[in-house]
């Protein structure tokens, strides 16, 4: 390529503190069991704050604030644990919820409550339950399943979403398929109910991918998405076997006609994670209200070995994901991530750190994702075991998050203030780039750096790792040769303190 077409580029950043004036309340403590787990989090069209979760490892829990986060009900168990086996509520499963238009709550989860006929041990179905009164009494918990499923099958890793005609949409993985010899993974399912969850129709396949005998993978959760006019997404982690391994990519299912038919899957994960195990993590979905799809998953790409969260968006009527965004920066194991989208478009993103533990991480965009601001900790001290995150924006733009804490032994709440009107993120530009030195000629990106980072990368527009570059560091700047680099747009990730995440285009 000639050398007239190559960018220079010079990015100064503001001070670490001067970014962005995110609060957070001081956490309330919701659950005060040791083995309260996985929590979930809504809110309804009046503003109430709704929150489930696990104790005494399946025994579902409810209860719900009037005073936005202030305070909460006393805890409601909406259904008691009646399977001896203990995974039934780990690896990110949860009792998932919604709430239709009438303020009526919907619940779902996956218990192991009756026996297998061949072997009498108890068959994983999905259970459902309903509550008109904030959540303080529910419905007895009643099986959704199919006639055809017999009680022989397994279901695992239901979600729920509700449109605007109070339809709702269960999603959930299923094994008939696989035991039945058809093909070797389990697929995704959806059921629908047209009378407010009296009634469930015919399960109907919804991924479709582009292997015949590819399927879902089995330990990880999917999530469901509805738009007010009855679209339906369904975003999940798949298994396809090949020479290498398998693959456990990021899919989107996607119906037009209310969930009675879906389209080619579309894949949203742009590299591949090659593993022949369980990552027990899947991805997280919110619809605005143009009905742009926003995502956030994990995933240990280009053989990395390492968990970094990502952030994708689906445009309304699209076919296809054109970027990835590394919303981590780098950070080692990031794992478990939720994201929820306000009013007026803010992005709010959250994740957990696998296997070192410590505070959950949080960040947002104002810029549809282009950018994000500084990532903060989570209230909690360096030691904290806290994990699985859940995101929630009322109707205001109020911003609420309820996580796991390992070491306080139950479930926090707290509220997120300050995010509504900052506009400047940390990895955009304080100034007017420099011209140093001369940019036609020279294909050279140069950062403003305080210190010596401790690794910098080079990506490409899909995520995927193109280098570990080798910068040269003097006098306050970072440069790195991009003369070998085809015209595009590329990210680099400088891995220190603070870690940095640079958009630079090669034209």
């Amino acid at each position: 390529m000639n050398s007239k077409f190559f960018a220079f580029l010079t990015i100064s950043f503001l001070a670490a503190g001067s970014a962005v004036g995110q609060t957070f309340s001081n956490p309330i403590q919701i659950s005060r069991d040791a083995g309260a787990h996985d929590p979930a989090l809504h809110t309804g069209r009046d503003g109430t704050i709704y929150i489930s979760w696990f104790e005494n490892n399946a025994d579902i829990y409810f209860s719900h604030s009037s005073d936005g986060g202030s305070t909460f009900s006393i805890p409601v168990r909406v259904s008691q644990q009646v399977t001896t086996n203990e995974w039934t509520s780990l690896l990110q499963r949860a009792p998932n919820f919604g709430i239709d238009t009438k303020g009526t709550i919907h619940l779902v989860w996956m218990e192991a409550r009756i026996p297998d006929p061949r072997t009498n041990q108890e068959q994983s179905d999905i259970w459902y339950a309903r509550s008109t009164d904030h959540g303080m009494t529910w419905t007895a918990p009643v099986s959704i399943m199919d006639a055809n499923d017999s009680e022989l099958y397994d279901q695992d890793y239901p979600a729920i979403a509700i449109d605007s005609q109070n339809t709702l949409y269960v999603c959930y993985l299923d094994n008939r398929d696989l035991l039945r010899g058809i093909v070797p993974h389990y697929k995704m399912m959806l059921e629908r109910s047209v009378d407010g969850g009296a009634t469930w129709s015919d399960p109907v396949i919804a991924d479709q991918l582009p292997v015949s005998d590819a399927g879902t993978c089995e330990c990880c959760r999917d999530d469901i998405a509805a738009s007010p006019e009855g679209h339906v997404y369904i975003a999940f982690r798949t298994s396809m076997t090949e020479t290498d391994g398998d693959k456990r990519d990021i899919f989107i299912c996607r119906s037009r006609d209310g969930g009675l038919t879906f389209d080619s899957s579309i894949r949203c994960q742009l590299g591949d994670w090659t593993l022949t195990a369980c990552p027990t993590k899947g991805p997280q979905i919110v619809l605005d209200k143009n009905e742009n799809l926003h995502l956030a998953w994990c995933d240990a790409r280009d053989d990395s070995g390492k968990l970094a969260s990502y952030y994708s968006t689906l445009g309304h009527g699209d076919t296809a994901v054109v970027r990835n965004y590394s919303v981590s920066y780098g950070t080692p194991n990031a794992t478990w991530p939720t994201v929820a989208i306000a009013p007026n478009g803010t992005i709010a993103y959250s994740y957990a750190l696998d296997y070192s533990g410590g505070p959950n991480r949080f960040t947002y965009s104002s810029d549809g994702g282009a950018t994000w601001h500084r990532t903060l900790n989570i209230p909690g001290g360096s030691g904290d075991a806290e994990t699985v995150p859940c995101l929630t924006f009322d109707s205001a733009g109020n911003l609420f998050e309820a996580w796991q804490d390992g070491n306080a032994n139950g479930i926090l709440f707290a509220k997120i203030s300050g995010i509504q009107n900052s506009s400047v993120t940390e990895s955009s530009t304080a100034t007017e780039p420099d011209v140093f030195p001369d940019p036609v000629t020279n294909g050279v990106l140069t950062i403003a750096i305080a210190e010596r980072p401790q690794r910098v990368l080079l990506r490409d527009e899909k995520g995927s790792t193109i280098e570990t570059a080798s910068p040269d560091i003097r006098d306050g700047r970072l440069t790195i040769s991009v003369r070998d680099l085809p015209s595009g747009t590329y990210f680099c990730e400088i891995v220190g303190k603070p870690s940095r995440h640079i958009k630079f285009i090669i034209p």
